[in-house]
């Protein structure tokens, strides 16, 4: 076989949907090159995850393996890679491959560009011995942070250099003064800094670029108060009905109370949408509105005050939008100057640093590109120095390239394309139904784009047949993505998926039997709708009856957020402790004394004087291991701080960790976060920066991901989920965010609709003021289509996971209800109608539950073989001749419920009487309707006794007094004040059941009557309050203390309950008893 021997293989695209083998496509693209003579190092397969590279890998070399043992799949293969081979010409280029495996380019697209970034140093302007770091990493927020701080360090930046910054970080934050310095770099360094680099031209951020001719609403009046005369004249005259008055009146107040860039007055919301619809009619001099269903006819002098009015609101915001755009790219530009002068000396890269490298905007390298031809101007070389030629270039998942990765490898893939030697070819496959991560920069349209750029010169292939899913599934995903409602959704959305669409079948090999349904909690309308919980609990009533773990299922549950993922995990922890389930999001590892103790231990060794930390480790086993190694606190510090200087940070925390465990052996999940603080101390010492307060600084930061085990089930975000399968799927949260519309305000960068040029940056405002301007009228249309199809894309991913089974979980959404969400579509494809809510019923873990559509064997698990057990390990040894004389050792749980921990005496005759029947029944009611208060702020009293009495089988005399009772303990400004919903990231359990085993024998059950959860910026549970109802007769102070001390025992046994479960310090949790008669709170 000669390497330099033509290889006629066309460049080849394939569209490829999901379960129809993408990586058997572009596996069999490699063998055939092979076949054909090419060397292996003459090919690079690109993807984008080290585990998708290496499935690529593992999929080559199985398919040689298997074609060199066994004849029939030689044959096999052969055909599918249209070559007459032998079992024994498999059996060469197996030799073959294995011999040159050093040179073999199987990698991420990710590795590739750092691979050549190290071929080029000089020429790139970088320290050739870069580190990379993972944009999200601690270490590459410490690049940011050291960026950041250069910039007021007077030995970097002078004193007019500090004051243009700041005057920019004020123009950036126009309208919204009350946020810090720290939250505008958290959103907008971190995630805007890309885009900067794809549009570092300052003119493309200014009003100029946006509007070559002008905006309708440029100079808008500096005052309101003549436009506001002038209306509330026209408008005397036209003798309006008292409540339109009472609308024009506040609309007045609205614009008065208005401010550019701020919060939009409520007063505003009504009026405002409708005025701005009316445009055109206002222009013209005439105009109708209905307000509250009654036309309100608006004469010349009514038309003309209103557009002054109009011109003041909506040029204001413009104007205020401006400003915070050339405050942005302000920012963004110093901070890139140092950031980058940074990270070029001192050799830390991000791989978006790495692929600007290759882009013509790198100024250090001249602009100069890839290229395979030799002695080009700006180019770099990359034969001599890869030491390789690389002919044929296959790309997976292409969809989810990204502008500038793309900017980096244009250039090779041109040549390539251009190349008519035949020597030389050009593959990628993907699934633009599949592209979901638009939000992380990947551009899907570049998949056509590249086919437009060179009309025939690349062949395309569509495959549309899953050889995952039972037909079951698939059906389900042709019903809901055949024919889209263009009704509902932005037509060119619509348009476009169906340009891609094809009609699904199953491949040979898929489950027959199968199942998916629409379920929701039921509702008759006329109650409370359900909400979040209720979807929950199904999905919790659902692993219940699939019983996963006995049957061997793999199963998961897909969410949209990583904390709705949380959420879940707590309950299913909660409510099935024996079902062993794994949360797949990344969380921070400093939900354990282990972590903290260790970290004040280090604080205490940076700073000796810092109390706080000292009586940390005093108050922990820490402070007895300190004693044992005879350090005092005059003395620790000096000590501590050698063992860091002279071990690191990993051989500091494995030192101190072990004399930890010494004195306090710890559990189980206190050894792995000691590992995990073990591992997080070895990654910080890859980093050049060596102090404990850096390394406070990166522990806050990291996180670590729970591995899946055995038959768990997964709970992950649909992303996490892209390329697995499993036996069923749960879809519990598909009825937030609208498909129709996009969150459209804040930056945006606009692209030529034909090139995807960028052409200009600009802070969007509020839609109410973007659907009144032409130009941002026409970006908000594109950017509602472009979220439309994003949200597709994911609904599309989520439902083709599924194996065997398909469970989509939604809820009545209310009468009311306007947006179109995914659930809205599921319900309009599968039942004709999103406000679906009737249907049979069908009993899930011995709770009713309404069952919307269904296709297929709802008893498919039945079907199932059960997994065969492990192998049997080597027996154990023989039992002692006296072991049945021995004492048993099994561990026997004692059961401890807390609402027994109650200290009190009865008599024993009251425990029969008809009135502790009674007090029994009211304490029930009371919790009952406490339970559907979220937040004190929104609830209606009045609704929810109404709601409740409906339902309630309550005595009629219980009910009367209950729901008094409760109208009165919530008007009380001590009740309401208590309950109100606390700021920052806010989780609220609800009469939510438990059950735990605490110090290895009590087994604790009972229900939380209501617990919030506080959670910091990276999610872990920082404080959380539990409260308690208690209905009883007291009033006087003397009464409810005398109450609170007979009741600690069962609020401090919730508290260990909620640690354990939460993971949080006992000190982090507080205990409020809620007397509701008495309408008083007491904390414990």
């Amino acid at each position: 076989m000669n390497d330099a021997a033509p290889t006629p293989v066309p460049h080849e695209a394939i569209s490829a949907s999901a379960g129809s083998g993408k990586t058997f496509q572009l596996a069999h693209r490699y063998l055939r090159l092979l076949a054909l003579g090419v060397a292996p190092d003459r090919i690079v397969a690109l993807t984008f995850s080290r585990k998708a590279a290496g499935e690529i890998f593992e999929s080559v070399l199985g398919l040689l393996c298997r074609a060199a043992a066994d004849p029939q799949a030689a044959a096999q293969t052969a055909a599918r890679v249209e070559q007459p081979l032998t079992q024994a010409d498999f059996t060469r280029l197996l030799r073959r491959f294995l011999e040159r495996l050093h040179r073999i380019h199987i990698g991420t697209l990710d590795s590739f560009i750092v691979g050549v970034a190290r071929a080029f140093p000089t020429e790139l302007g970088i320290a050739p011995n870069f580190q990379i770091l993972d944009a999200d990493s601690p270490a590459a927020a410490e690049l940011r942070r050291e960026a950041l701080a250069a910039l007021f360090d007077p030995r970097r930046a002078g004193a007019r250099e500090q004051r243009e910054f700041l005057e920019a970080f004020k123009l950036a934050t126009f309208g919204r003064q009350e946020k810090s310095l720290a939250d505008l770099l958290d959103r907008f360094l971190a995630e805007e800094r890309e885009r900067f680099l794809t549009l570092p031209e300052a003119a493309a951020w200014s009003p100029e670029r946006v509007w070559p001719r002008g905006s309708p609403w440029d100079q808008p009046p500096a005052a309101v108060e003549q436009p506001l005369r002038d209306l509330w004249s026209a408008l005397e005259a036209a003798a309006l009905p008292e409540r339109q008055r009472e609308r024009w009146r506040a609309f007045a107040e609205g614009v008065a109370a208005f401010t550019p860039g701020a919060a939009l007055p409520r007063q505003l919301e009504y009026l405002l949408p409708k005025l701005s619809a009316a445009l055109d009619d206002l222009r013209r001099g005439s105009a109708i509105l209905t307000l509250d269903r009654k036309p309100c006819r608006l004469g010349p002098d009514a038309c003309r005050a209103v557009l002054a009015v109009l011109h003041y609101l909506i040029g204001g915001e413009l104007q205020a939008c401006a400003a915070k755009t050339r405050g942005l790219f302000a920012i963004l530009q110093r901070y890139e100057a140092l950031y980058e002068r940074l990270w070029r000396l001192s050799g830390r890269l991000t791989f978006s640093d790495a692929q600007y490298l290759l882009t013509a905007a790198n100024r250090h390298s001249g602009g100069a590109l890839l290229s395979r031809e030799p002695n080009g101007a700006g180019r770099l070389y990359i034969d001599y120095r890869l030491d390789s030629r690389l002919d044929h270039w296959l790309i997976d998942e292409f969809q989810d390239t990204s502008d500038l990765q793309w900017a980096a490898l244009r250039n090779l893939v041109d040549e390539i394309v251009q190349d008519d030697s035949g020597r030389r070819s050009f593959f990628y496959v993907g699934d633009i139904k599949q592209a979901i991560y638009g939000w992380r920069g990947g551009n899907a349209r570049l998949f056509g784009r590249l086919l437009a750029a060179y009309p025939g010169a690349i062949r395309q292939r569509a495959l549309a047949r899953s050889f995952r899913s039972a037909p079951a599934v698939i059906e389900t995903v042709n019903r809901v993505f055949g024919r889209l409602p263009e009704d509902a959704l932005p037509a060119a959305a619509v348009r476009r998926w169906a340009e891609l669409w094809q009609e699904h079948a199953c491949g040979a090999g898929v489950p027959a039997e199968g199942y998916a349904a629409l379920l929701e909690p039921p509702c008759d309308g006329t109650g409370p709708k359900p909400g979040a919980e209720d979807r929950y609990r199904l999905a919790i009533r659902l692993l219940q009856h699939l019983d996963p773990a006995r049957r061997g299922l793999s199963v998961a549950v897909l969410v949209r957020r990583n904390k709705t993922g949380r959420e879940l995990v707590d309950r299913l922890r909660c409510e099935c402790p024996g079902l062993p389930v794994v949360h797949e999001g990344r969380a921070p590892i400093l939900d354990n004394p282990v972590v903290a103790a260790l970290l004040a231990l280090i604080k205490l060794a940076a700073h000796p004087g810092d109390t706080f930390a000292w009586r940390h480790v005093q108050m922990s086993p820490l402070g007895e291991a300190l004693a044992a190694a005879g350090l005092r606190r005059e003395d620790a510090a000096p000590a501590l701080l050698r063992r860091w200087q002279s071990d690191g940070a990993a051989g500091f925390v494995r030192h101190w960790g072990e004399a930890l465990h010494r004195v306090a052996p710890l559990d189980a999940f206190g050894r792995r976060r000691l590992e995990d603080l073990a591992a997080a101390a070895l990654a910080f010492d890859a980093q050049p920066q060596r102090e404990p307060d850096a390394f406070l600084r990166f522990v806050a930061g990291y996180q670590t991901a729970a591995a899946a085990a055995g038959h768990a089930v997964r709970v992950m975000t649909v992303h996490q989920s892209k390329g697995l399968g499993f036996d069923a799927v749960i879809l519990p949260e598909l009825m937030d965010g609208s498909l129709a519309r996009s969150d459209a305000d804040g930056l945006r960068i606009r692209k030529h609709p034909q090139t995807d040029e960028p052409q200009w940056a600009f802070y969007m405002p509020r839609r109410l003021f973007t659907a009144a301007d032409p130009v941002l009228a026409e970006e908000l249309q594109r950017a509602d289509e472009d979220a439309c199809f994003d949200a597709l894309c994911v609904l599309y991913v989520a439902l083709t996971r599924a194996k065997r089974a398909l469970y989509m979980v939604t809820s009545f959404p209310g009468r009311g209800a306007e947006a179109f969400t995914a659930a809205a579509l599921l319900k309009r494809q599968l039942c004709g109608d999103e406000q679906a809510r009737e249907g049979a019923a069908v009993l899930l873990a011995g709770e009713r539950f309404t069952r919307l559509w269904e296709t297929g064997n709802p008893e498919w698990a039945a079907a199932v073989r059960p997994a065969a057990p492990a192998a049997a390990a080597a027996g154990p040894p023989p039992l002692a001749e006296d072991f049945a004389r021995r004492p048993s050792q099994r561990l026997r749980l004692e059961r401890v419920e807390p609402s027994r921990e109650e200290a009190a005496v009865l008599r024993a005759a009251s425990l029969f009487s008809a009135e502790s029947g009674a007090v029994r029944e009211f304490g029930t009611a009371i919790h009952e309707l406490f339970a559907q208060v979220e937040w004190p702020e929104t609830a209606d009293p009045q609704a929810i006794a109404r709601a409740w009495n409906a339902r309630s089988r309550a005595a009629a005399d219980v009910r009367r007094d209950a729901a008094e009772q409760f109208r009165r303990a919530l008007a009380a400004a001590e009740v309401r004040a208590a309950l109100a919903r606390p700021a920052g990231d806010v989780e609220l359990w609800r009469e939510t059941p438990f059950e735990i085993v605490l110090d290895g024998c009590r087994w604790v059950s009972g229900t939380f009557d209501r617990v919030v959860i506080e959670r910091g910026a990276d999610g872990a549970a920082r404080r959380a309050t539990i409260f308690d109802y208690k209905s009883n007769r007291i009033e006087t102070e003397a009464q409810i203390r005398q109450a609170g001390a007979a009741y600690r025992p069962q609020l401090v046994l919730y508290r260990r309950a909620l640690s354990g479960l939460l993971r949080l310090e006992e000190a982090r949790i507080a205990l409020r008893l809620v007397f509701t008669r008495a309408a008083r709170v007491l904390e414990l």
